[in-house]
């Protein structure tokens, strides 16, 4: 099966923030109107990474992208110790995970574990709320890990904490890297890397932190992550390379790479510029001249790009879900369309959450955060977040050897229809591949 991994060279790396200074309208949060106001420090930390060698399936695979479970967000207020149903939502997803024919190559757990922050410099968490909850977690996957499903993972803001301090990102490293570990055949140690990558048939994945696109600090680390990138797709990536899967918490667009950039996709300056700009990502990915494809979280909605070179994948959450309000039509039954999950990733969170889940008017010019969503409508908060069986779920993608592939959202209470009327095999799900 290969050797094990070992701790490699760490790097820095920052994460974005759902709530940052309260008079800046771009970093206005979701719980400043909820009424949680938090001072947080601008600083950095540091965590390690590990690759994988090429594994070849010999025809076709499966994995799966769970996403957001963060236990305690419902609650957060009301209920601070009770996240009973996002726990439930997750782990019978993750069951279900286990049911799949064939087995799932591996599952991608794609951050926000927990919801309680890290309790560092001024950062208001409780750290024992918080190890429940990544014990929780850790315990909802047990079975994937007892039916033999690797599990790789990328950190969410509400892991490291929005502006992590120094250790928090190495906290990070020792609470899920030895539960991560993705143990596929030919496993390999990359030194000095700060990101993850392995090669499953003719597919490159690559696992990379979105939160160092997100903001123009930490340049090192940035800088390190970029050349890391580089490197593994100019320089080192295998010849019969089809297809590039990138998987990371935050996408660097919905629609279109030159969007306006808000709380929900990276700064311009990291997916724009072409090869004239050496830090554009997008632009390294596409000198490849492979097809791209971003798996993603961190919206609690679905969102597909097929529109663009790099195609999007946005995955919902297994925890609790944001149903955002569109423009028009009124209505969203889970998914947005890339134009409209560009109008709500671009804006500032505090006027996203304010006009798209509560209904309110957003009023820029108010320095109190609880006071700058004007005739909120707060029960309507009730209805669009939710952790139940008909909207909490997870994507299951099939995937030939040469990048082909077929994906598909399920809730949970699509799944257990399924199972209970036939076994959850690609013909079944509507995700078989033509031969």
């Amino acid at each position: 099966r290969g050797s094990p991994f070992t701790a490699q060279q760490s790097a820095s790396i920052f994460t974005v923030s759902l709530l940052v200074l309260p008079r800046s309208p771009m970093s206005l949060s979701i719980y400043f109107l909820l009424g949680l106001l938090l001072d947080v420090p601008v600083t950095w930390a540091v965590r390690d990474e590990r690759t994988l060698e090429q594994d070849s399936t010999g025809g076709s695979f499966v994995f799966v992208h769970l996403a957001d479970p963060q236990l305690g967000m419902l609650n957060m207020y009301g209920a601070p110790n009770d996240w009973q149903e996002e726990e439930t939502m997750s782990r019978e997803l993750a069951t279900m995970a286990t049911k799949i024919e064939p087995k799932p190559k591996f599952l991608f757990l794609g951050g926000d574990m927990q919801n309680e922050w890290p309790n560092t410099g001024n950062q208001h968490g409780d750290n024992t709320r918080a190890g429940l909850q990544r014990g929780a977690v850790k315990t909802l996957l047990t079975g994937v890990k007892q039916s033999g499903i690797p599990i790789s993972c990328t950190p969410g803001n509400h892991d490291v904490g929005d502006e992590p301090q120094d250790g928090n990102l190495g906290d990070y490293s020792s609470w899920w890297s030895s539960f991560c570990t993705p143990n596929l055949p030919g496993l390999e140690t990359h030194e000095f890397s700060t990101a993850n990558r392995w090669v499953v048939g003719k597919v490159l994945f690559l696992q990379i932190d979105s939160q160092l696109y997100f903001t123009h600090s930490l340049g090192d680390a940035r800088q390190k992550q970029t050349q890391w990138l580089r490197t593994q797709v100019i320089d080192s990536m295998p010849n019969n390379i089809e297809q590039i899967v990138v998987f990371t918490h935050i996408p660097p667009f919905m629609n279109r790479p030159n969007e306006p950039h808000g709380w929900a996709n990276w700064q311009l300056k990291y997916r724009t510029g072409g090869e004239a700009n050496s830090e554009d990502v997008l632009a390294i990915l596409a000198k490849t001249q492979k097809p791209v494809l971003w798996v993603c979280g961190h919206f609690h909605t679905n969102v597909a790009n097929d529109a663009q070179r790099h195609k999007i994948r946005v995955t919902s959450a297994a925890g609790t879900t944001m149903w955002w309000k569109p423009g028009s039509p009124n209505t969203n039954t889970g998914t947005l369309s890339k134009e409209e999950a560009a109008v709500v990733a671009g804006m500032p969170i505090g006027q996203a959450f304010c006009e798209r889940i509560v209904d309110g008017t957003f009023n820029f010019s108010e320095p109190l955060p609880q006071k700058a969503c004007v005739g909120a409508n707060y029960a309507k908060k009730d209805d669009r977040m939710k952790p139940v069986k008909d909207r909490s779920g997870m994507r299951i993608f099939h995937v030939k050897d040469d990048g082909t592939f077929k994906e598909k959202w399920f809730t949970l209470d699509a799944l257990e229809k399924k199972l209970a009327s036939n076994k959850l095999t690609m013909n079944s799900l509507g995700l078989a591949l033509d031969a």
